[in-house]
Formats: structure tokens, sequence, C-alpha cells
């Protein structure tokens, strides 16, 4: 029977009793279990990852975003999504999606419409994703799927995506994708997010946007996040989302970190790590 032996195809998808009405399992990498796909030539293409060394291969670069691979017929599938991007012509880089409420522009129309629902939409039009396990809501749906698996799923049912270079672990694939190219990436090879106004650059596009707006953008031309319980405002989302939990939520509504070696309690995360360092970590190496 054709492909009886090939290692990387399930054998219950080529016995005898096979019914197309069925939904088939996808197919799986048994290496780094990180992976799944329903053709098996991405399978292949994946695996050469685990027994190959792409140092030497050249590496495939979109010409209209910062996508690259190794892989051609990854790099295809990319070139053939009409989402990724629009036909080209000579002036793209100019071929701006413009909001008509603020300063904001975007290569992609799609990242448009996310833009205007996710900051000018009225929230009595919004179509809200409700957490089923708290009041959280959000505007879109992987927002949710975020948030659940930040905030609910267990660590033991937790798909972890594990760094093959060091003993860093994730809970999503974005986040080991910037791990590895701030941690593990020769600087050589980075690719740079470059400030068309002064020097600064950065391996992350988010820390050069955050860069723009502090230093390069007028008053008016910022789009200022809010706090809805007083004057104060903030030029990032996430600076106002801290404010708002030291500032005004009660305390008895607070999820506190707490700290393994003595009895403290932060309201932050980062707060935790500098006690850590100070009171634990320095008091151990005098």
């Amino acid at each position: 029977m054709p492909f009886q032996n090939d290692p990387l195809i399930k054998p219950e998808y080529i016995v005898g009793c096979f019914n197309c009405a069925n939904d088939l399992e996808p197919f799986s990498c048994t290496t780094c279990g990180n992976f799944q796909t329903n053709f098996i030539s991405y399978l292949r293409h994946h695996s050469k990852n685990h027994t190959h060394d792409l140092s030497d291969h050249p590496l495939n670069k979109c010409k209209k975003c910062t996508f690259e691979t190794h892989s051609k017929i990854v790099f295809l599938k990319h070139t053939c999504n009409p989402r990724n991007f629009r036909p080209y012509s000579p002036d793209y880089e100019s071929q701006w999606f413009h909001c008509t409420q603020c300063p904001s522009k975007f290569k992609l129309n799609h990242l448009l419409r996310k833009h205007v629902a996710s900051k000018h939409q009225p929230d009595d039009e919004i179509q809200w994703f409700q957490c089923e396990q708290c009041t959280a809501k959000f505007k879109q749906n992987h927002l949710l799927r975020k948030h659940v698996i930040t905030k609910h799923l267990p660590e033991d049912k937790i798909k972890w995506l594990r760094c093959e270079q060091c003993t860093a672990k994730f809970k999503f694939k974005s986040h080991l994708t910037s791990h590895v190219r701030a941690k593990h990436v020769a600087e050589d090879k980075i690719r740079w997010f470059e400030c068309e106004k002064c020097p600064f650059r950065s391996k992350e596009r988010r820390f050069l946007q955050y860069h723009i707006s502090e230093t390069h953008l007028a008053e008016n031309e910022i789009e200022w996040f809010q706090c809805e319980q007083c004057s104060q405002r903030f030029k990032r989302k996430y600076n106002l989302k801290v404010h708002v939990k030291v500032k005004h939520v009660p305390e008895d509504e607070i999820e506190w970190v707490q700290c393994e070696q003595c009895p403290a309690v932060f309201k932050l995360k980062r707060y935790l790590k500098e006690h850590v360092a100070l009171r634990h970590l320095l008091k151990g190496k005098r």
C-alpha cells in the first residue's frame, strides 16, 4: 500500500476502513510536540528543523513584511495568503491604510479594522467576548483565549512552548519568538527595527513604537490612554493597567503575588521580582 512504510504517516490513516466523512486528526510533530498541520508535506518540512543544520540554507525573506523562513513551501504558503500583503507596486511603502479618527496608519487593512474596533468603536456597539469563569470581557476573541490560558488554565494542562537553547518556557508562541530573538540570535543576524528620525533601533517592533511615542510624537499626535477614575493619562496601555491596579482596585479584589521565601505580598509581579532580587538573592551572596 502507498505510504505504508512512511514513518511520518499515522497507521490509522491508511487502514481499509477509512471514512472520508470523519474529521481527520492533524499530523503532529513527535519530536517537539508543538507543531500540528493537516498536510504531511508541511510536517516533513517542519521535521527538518530537528534533523538538519539550517545555518547554511538560504533564508527566504518576504519583501512586504518581516516574515522569514528557511522553508520554501512555508514561504510560498505565506506569500499566497491574501491577508499577508497586497499586490506589489513601486510605491508600496506609501500605500498605508489611515485611520480616520486618529493619526494611526497600517499596511494591512485587517489591522486597521482591528484598530478601529479596539480603539474607537463605542462600547454599546461592541460584540463582547465574555469569560465564563470571571467578569472579564474582551473586544476580540483571541484576547479572551489568551486571558483564559493566562488566568484560568491549570499549569499541568498548559501546552508549554520550550526554548531549545535554554530552560525557558512560554505559554504563547509570540513570547517564545521574542525570547529567542532577544537572547539567542547573534546581533549580526538580527533584522533590526530602526527609527527613521534618530539612531535608535530595537529587536522588537513594539519597542520601536514605544520609542516613537515617547520621543518623537507631538502631544496632539499621541493616542492617550485615559484613566476613567482620575485625570491621569498614559502613552501606553500597560502603564494605564498598572496605574488602575495600584491606585483604584480595592485590596480585597487584587490577585496578590506571594513571595515563596517570606510572607511578603505584592500587587505586581515586577515588585515581587525586585523584592526577591534585593532581599533574597543579594542577601544570600553576602
